[in-house]
């Protein structure tokens, strides 16, 4: 999807936010806050597979803004080995219908092949005739400070009780 495509996007998600009223955000607005949060965007097509990503979460793994968006399994690929059954489970459990939304934290590799860490909150964004999750879409935030912070003060936290 092209930024068009992501516009088109905006103006959806900003109607849901004051619909009657008529006072949401603008596009441009909504696009911009997105961008300046670091929030990547994604959407999966569960009938054709089709994905769609934006350009700030292209980036965010280290891709160029314009660069051909990563199928489901090159995504899948680039998932920490460890962290790679609390991604499948999440999706599982949307694809299956056991639940209509989810948030899970996992490692995902850079383009450089450094880890980031990933906060995914995700949900069924669409559905078929017979109520079964046609689409999924949803958002990632690079975490990655805030768990080498975590990370640190436990760090901190041990060498104090040792003493």
């Amino acid at each position: 999807m092209n930024e068009l495509g992501l516009r088109r996007e905006a103006l959806h998600l900003s109607s849901r936010i004051h619909p009657s009223e008529g006072k949401g955000l603008t596009i441009d607005a909504l696009y911009s806050v997105l961008g300046q949060a670091g929030i990547g965007l994604f959407k999966i097509d569960l009938k054709t597979g089709e994905s769609w990503v934006s350009d700030v979460w292209k980036t965010m793994l280290g891709l160029d803004a314009d660069a051909p968006i990563l199928g489901q399994q090159e995504f899948l690929n680039r998932v920490h080995p460890e962290d790679l059954k609390i991604v499948e489970a999440a999706d599982t459990a949307l694809i299956s219908g056991q639940e209509s939304k989810s948030k899970s934290v996992f490692r995902i590799r850079h383009e450089d092949g450094h880890w980031l860490w990933i906060q995914s909150d995700t949900g069924v964004s669409a559905r078929d005739a017979e109520g079964r999750p046609a689409e999924i879409s949803g958002a990632h935030i690079d975490v990655t400070a805030e768990k080498v912070a975590e990370e640190k003060s436990r760090a901190n936290s041990f060498r104090y009780k040792v003493l």
